[in-house]
């Protein structure tokens, strides 16, 4: 039997919990560019932003808008 190890993010942390980068990492950003439509991966990572708001995830003012919607409405 082979498990697929596949990229989320570890909370609260928000690394990933594959290759350790910031979530969400390339591969994330990757795979939903390829199977979302841009509205898709907007609302799908603003379910994500909101989680890492609640969790209190620290970064530089607008750093988490743009770690988590900013690529996603841009790709």
């Amino acid at each position: 039997m082979t498990v697929e190890v596949m990229h989320v993010a570890e909370r609260p942390s928000w690394q990933c919990r594959e290759c350790h980068a910031p979530w969400p990492c390339a591969p994330v950003k990757a795979d939903l560019t390829a199977n979302m439509d841009r509205i898709g991966r907007v609302i799908y990572m603003d379910l994500h932003f909101v989680d890492a708001v609640g969790d209190r995830l620290q970064l530089a003012d607008g750093e988490l808008f743009d770690r988590f919607i900013g690529w996603a409405r841009d790709s």
